[in-house]
């Protein structure tokens, strides 16, 4: 019995510590949730002027069209222009966000979004478009107390 016992309490310990070792801590789930909101506002004042802040200076961006952006400035220059064209006065409204630590410094997440006013490119910018909803598959690094994104998914949702 007492061979059982010591087996149990080191599987707890070990799961307590396995646990642990990736559990995300509040200030880090604050800081992406605010990166998060970031990009959203910088969508939200329709200029796009801010969308890539905190993407790394090489991170990869697919959007739901397909297409892939290269790097923070391409990023926002491309989120510039589909303001200015084709989304110009939708709304980006986030419904939820989770967040999962795969190893220490990297978390993923999936962000579910709403865009009201959504069109596709070459649509007439003074007609209303339509509610669409989406989620992004977000890669965020740890870069020494900065939390950055570094690969970002955007997918169309059917429902």
């Amino acid at each position: 019995m007492m061979h059982f016992n010591r087996i149990w309490m080191l599987c707890t310990l070990f799961h307590v510590y396995c646990l642990s070792a990736f559990a995300l801590e509040q200030a880090d789930r604050n800081a992406i949730q605010e990166i998060v909101q970031s990009y959203t506002d910088a969508w939200n004042q329709q200029a796009g002027k801010g969308f890539g802040d905190h993407f790394t200076e090489d991170a990869d961006f697919v959007n739901v069209f397909g297409m892939h952006f290269s790097g923070r400035s391409e990023i926002e220059e491309r989120h510039v222009k589909i303001l200015q064209t084709f989304q110009k006065g939708s709304m980006l409204k986030i419904a939820n966000v989770q967040l999962r630590e795969v190893q220490p410094g990297v978390v993923v997440g999936v962000i579910r979004w709403t865009l009201d006013g959504f069109r596709f490119p070459g649509s007439d910018s003074s007609k209303p478009g339509e509610v669409r909803s989406g989620i992004f598959t977000q890669v965020f690094v740890n870069l020494g107390q900065k939390w950055e994104i570094a690969a970002s998914q955007n997918t169309l949702s059917l429902n």
